[in-house]
C-alpha cells in the first residue's frame, strides 16, 4: 500500500462489497475489518490532503440497518467517497440476485450518508 500511496493517486480505492454479517460468504478472502482498515491506512498516510478514499458497496445483501452500520463504519475509517449499487450476477456461480432496489431505496441510503458528512 505505501507503494500505492507514494504515487500519490487522486483516490484510493478498495471495496467492501457487503455488510459485515455477509462478508465471509460473499469476499471469501478478505474481511470486512482488514478493508477498513486498509481504507483508514490509506487516509492517514496519504501523501496529498487531495487524496480522497473510495470504497463501493453493493446492495442486495443485508437489511436496511446492516447498510447503515457500513456507512458509518467506511466514514469512520476515513471514506470520502462510499458508491452505492445494485449486485448482478456476473456468472451462473456467483451469489444469485435476491431482490432488485427500489430507486427510493438508494435514495434514503443517499440522505443517510449525507448526514453522516
Amino acid at each position: 500500500m505505501d507503494i500505492i500511496l507514494e504515487a500519490r493517486p487522486e483516490i484510493f480505492n478498495h471495496n467492501i462489497e457487503t455488510v459485515r454479517e455477509l462478508t465471509p460468504r460473499v469476499r471469501h478472502k478478505a474481511t470486512y475489518d482488514r478493508t477498513l482498515n486498509m481504507l483508514a491506512y490509506a487516509k492517514s498516510h496519504r501523501k496529498s490532503s487531495h487524496m480522497m478514499v473510495k470504497s463501493v458497496l453493493w446492495l442486495d445483501w443485508g437489511d436496511p440497518e446492516q447498510v447503515k452500520e457500513t456507512i458509518r463504519d467506511l466514514k469512520d475509517a476515513g471514506c470520502d467517497i462510499i458508491t452505492i449499487g445494485q449486485y448482478l450476477q456476473a456468472n451462473h456461480r456467483k451469489l444469485r440476485v435476491k431482490s432488485f432496489v427500489h430507486p427510493e431505496q438508494f435514495k434514503c441510503f443517499e440522505e443517510y450518508g449525507h448526514a453522516w458528512v
